[in-house]
């Protein structure tokens, strides 16, 4: 009985693939609207429509990269794969530079903050001065004061500009 039913099962699969090959027929009628059907009218002027089979999603052979599987030669296509790694390398490549550009600018930032203190630091203070041998202070001028002021100034805009 076993062997029947599976006798049975096959022969309506392969029915099942008959009627999936069956021919489709095309014509118009009188109206001009155009008609498709598995069985050719009876006036006799349909013509038969060869349908190309659909293949699932992704059964599609995979293109060798750089080459026609013709001739050999260089096609120029890409297989949705190479198409998806080269996206996420480009992806993966813009990300990395652009951590890197936010380091940079923390960085800069940073070091900006410290040279404006600096600068802040340095105008309050009233006098300079230096110590000789001997512990001594030697007062510095205004003009010496202001021309310090001044290249602590040029550090603090190369570093905030």
């Amino acid at each position: 009985m076993l062997k029947l039913s599976r006798l049975a099962l096959l022969f309506l699969a392969m029915a099942a693939c008959a009627s999936a090959q069956a021919q489709v027929y095309k014509w118009k009628d009188a109206n001009g609207v155009i008609h498709y059907d598995d069985k050719a009218p009876e006036g006799g002027k349909a013509k038969e429509v060869h349908l190309r089979e659909a293949s699932p999603a992704g059964a599609a052979p995979a293109a060798v990269p750089g080459k026609d599987s013709k001739d050999g030669k260089d096609s120029g296509k890409q297989t949705l794969r190479e198409k998806e790694i080269e996206l996420r390398t480009r992806r993966i490549e813009r990300e990395q530079a652009d951590a890197k550009k936010a380091q940079e600018r923390a960085a800069r930032e940073s070091e900006c903050k410290k040279a404006a203190a600096d600068l802040a630091d340095k105008r309050r203070i009233p006098v300079l001065y230096d110590l000789n041998d001997k512990g001594e202070r030697i007062y510095k001028s205004d003009m010496e004061r202001e021309a310090w002021l001044a290249e602590q100034q040029k550090e603090y805009d190369q570093h905030c500009k």
